[in-house]
């Protein structure tokens, strides 16, 4: 049987040190009666067949379970740290890392409880183990849009592999205050996959048509964009005055908080 016991997982490319030390942090939260998603590039690979090379596993959790998964990974021996409080903790060894993931560095996208419907579940680092369904990594990845990383690469692989299986819907509803992303994304992956265009439904063309056609009646000086990057939007905001969308109320990011995940280097 290939390493995690599923073929699949056989091809990720982990040293010998990291997947024991992956296996000891997904045992002890399977202890726990705490949902928890396994992310990032395991699913990825997935639902893509594209398997990389990782230091960090991603693990996604409802933000009121991080707590007390941090207390019990900590009372099992484990280095942890809630490294953004409005995002992201992480657990650490001497050559890898992993992160949990509670919410989009944004502050959009908290995980909740329909993150954990209709999810697949599969056998990896020796558990039986819930995965990302592919329309949440598709939503939190769209956001990712920095100078040194971008992850519409990745949704547009997600895309080609699973346009067929997607619930639709579910991906409409998601971005129902984001459609014009949305809409950006598939134009791009129609673009660079001319012969998978029809993979689309059309009553999603449809819909995000309308997002184009009848633009949005915003008045005052709104900048979505620091909604895709930490600070490639710097200069919209000090000096041409454009109201940052962090501060509008829709996301769960303090404006320290902004602040600080803004002057990090990754």
């Amino acid at each position: 049987m290939a390493a995690g016991g599923y073929p699949e997982f056989g091809k990720l490319q982990l040293s010998p040190k990291r997947q024991a030390f992956y296996e000891a942090v997904v045992g002890a939260l399977a202890e726990t009666d705490l949902p928890f998603l396994i992310g990032g590039a395991v699913a990825f690979g997935f639902y893509t067949d594209i398997w990389r090379d990782t230091k960090d596993l991603d693990i996604f959790l409802a933000p009121e379970t991080v707590p007390p998964i941090l207390d019990h990974l900590r009372e099992r021996g484990f280095a942890t740290e809630l490294t953004f409080p409005h995002w992201l903790a992480k657990v650490r060894s001497d050559d890898a890392l992993v992160d949990f993931i509670f919410r989009g560095s944004n502050g959009v996208c908290s995980v909740n409880s329909t993150w954990f419907e209709g999810v697949p579940r599969v056998p990896v680092f020796g558990f039986s183990v819930n995965i990302v369904r592919p329309e949440d990594l598709i939503r939190m990845k769209a956001f990712v849009m920095e100078r040194e990383r971008f992850d519409g690469h990745d949704i547009l692989h997600l895309l080609f592999r699973q346009a067929d299986h997607l619930d639709w819907d579910r991906l409409l509803d998601w971005f129902s205050d984001d459609q014009g992303l949305l809409l950006s994304l598939l134009v791009l992956f129609q673009y660079a996959y001319p012969f998978r265009a029809g993979s689309i439904p059309a009553k999603i063309r449809e819909a995000l048509a309308e997002t184009w056609l009848r633009p949005p009646s915003v008045s005052e000086p709104l900048c979505n964009g620091t909604l895709l990057s930490k600070r490639q939007y710097e200069t919209d905001i000090s000096a041409w005055r454009l109201i940052d969308a962090r501060t509008t109320g829709r996301c769960q990011i303090t404006e320290q908080e902004i602040r600080s995940w803004s002057s990090y280097e990754d």
